[in-house]
């Protein structure tokens, strides 16, 4: 075998070599990249909703406490519509909390919130 052809193969098997680590670089850049959309979009929402939801829950408590207490609130039709609206709000806020979480246990949750809220 002349000198040529083992540089040319050897020049080859570089070259396959390297295509080879190219591929398998793009492949975790991709797998990593569809790692964090997942977290992202599953968990890390999630968690945002949920705290959502853990803020309007403390509001409609407050809105309570402050009319049991003769507080601000003297409008029964004011109180009722705020609770509505930040019942609605609690409701939408863990509907999408359960299903960005997708877990069994949270969807369990979800049904005995509602539960408790009367729908």
């Amino acid at each position: 075998m002349s000198l040529r052809v083992k540089l040319l193969l050897g020049f080859l098997i570089v070259l396959v070599l390297a295509g080879g680590e190219g591929y398998f670089a793009v492949q975790t850049i991709n797998s990593t990249g569809q790692l964090a959309m997942d977290i992202y979009d599953r968990q890390l929402m999630a968690i945002s909703f949920s705290k959502s939801a853990m803020i309007e829950f403390n509001k409609m408590n407050r809105l309570l406490a402050e009319s049991l207490t003769g507080g601000e609130i003297d409008d029964k039709e004011e109180l009722l519509e705020e609770l509505g609206d930040a019942r609605d709000t609690l409701l939408e806020e863990l509907e999408v909390a359960a299903t960005r979480l997708a877990t069994p246990e949270a969807m369990k949750v979800d049904e005995e919130i509602k539960a408790g809220l009367g729908v």
